[in-house]
């Protein structure tokens, strides 16, 4: 297997030896097989979750010598424009200087100090998402509530000692790898491939710190989804909602399905339904210990839900994202 950091690995694929291309500087190197990121899925999964948080301004952060975060920014930007709003696109000045640390930093800052608040900023990867929040540190911007920021890779390490905590899409590596693995047996058995890529899958979003906001124009459902979701641990009614609100129960239900386009008892359901993923991927817990922390009565009734919700058992999810 040969991954591509710096250059084209010519000299090695001259030895026509069996080989799988991670490349990270072009985009795919044919003939041989390729080990791809599904750039589309990522970037459409990015903008629902802003868009579900009721962002109206968005901002995509990377890099512009890389195919990877380029197709992003383009999918990104598709995304956001079929929702009808138009995403701020971070373009690098093209003088040799910002190469440089320092004045590469000060381009990032004005940027992000330029753009709409409050704003939704997808970062190319979780490195570039801690970069930035480290920028806004150091510009005075409050992160959420002026700037949200979501990573792509959720690289445990970087994304829990960035401040705030970083939210970041979860890819499954570690499945694309044992397809990689199997793939590269067959080839060195002298098996011919018809599998010319493996594409590696994003699989859920891990929410951290540096999202934890919405951005509703509406008081009183930013309160209602605000408190679903400090409350994700336990099993929350319809009306605990409306009492929270202060209005009737039959208002915020009408207010609601009109802004967010779904019932409250649906937002709880899924509230929840998240919160057990991101346990099961993000954790090793026993899925009966997981029922008991978020005051399930019964194990059964959690995967029965969880089941009828993610179309996968507790278990089944697990193996498949983790």
């Amino acid at each position: 297997i040969i991954y591509s950091s710096i250059v084209y690995p010519k000299e090695i694929l001259k030895l026509n030896l069996p080989s799988i291309i991670a490349t990270y500087t072009v985009n795919q190197i044919p003939p041989w097989p390729n080990i791809i990121v599904n750039n589309k899925k990522v970037s459409k999964m990015a903008a629902d979750f802003f868009l579900n948080k009721g962002f109206k301004h968005f901002g995509y952060c990377g890099f512009d010598y890389f195919p990877w975060s380029q197709e992003r920014s383009a999918y990104f930007n598709t995304e956001i424009r079929k929702a009808g709003h138009a995403a701020h696109i971070y373009k690098k000045p093209k003088s040799k200087i910002y190469n440089m640390w320092k004045y590469e930093q000060d381009s990032v800052k004005n940027w992000l100090k330029s753009l709409p608040k409050p704003v939704a900023v997808l970062a190319s990867n979780d490195l570039r998402g801690q970069f930035i929040l480290e920028l806004c540190k150091t510009s005075g911007l409050n992160v959420p509530d002026e700037i949200a920021v979501l990573g792509i890779d959720n690289d445990k390490v970087v994304c829990s000692i960035s401040s705030p905590p970083l939210t970041s899409i979860n890819i499954n590596y570690q499945k694309a790898g044992f397809e990689a693995a199997q793939l590269l047996e067959k080839l060195m058995n002298g098996q011919k491939s018809q599998k010319q890529q493996i594409i590696i899958e994003p699989t859920t979003i891990i929410t951290r710190r540096s999202t934890d906001t919405l951005a509703i124009d509406d008081k009183d459902i930013a309160t209602a989804l605000s408190f679903i979701r400090e409350n994700a641990n336990i099993p929350l009614q319809v009306d605990e909602v409306a009492q929270e609100v202060l209005i009737s129960k039959r208002t915020l239900q009408r207010k609601f399905k009109k802004s967010i386009g779904h019932s409250i008892g649906y937002e709880i359901k899924k509230t929840r339904m998240e919160k057990i993923a991101n346990i099961l991927i993000e954790t090793d817990r026993p899925v009966y210990r997981i029922a008991n922390e978020l005051g399930y009565n019964d194990c059964t009734n959690m995967v029965r839900s969880f089941r009828q919700f993610m179309e996968l058992t507790p278990q089944a999810y697990r193996r498949k994202h983790k």
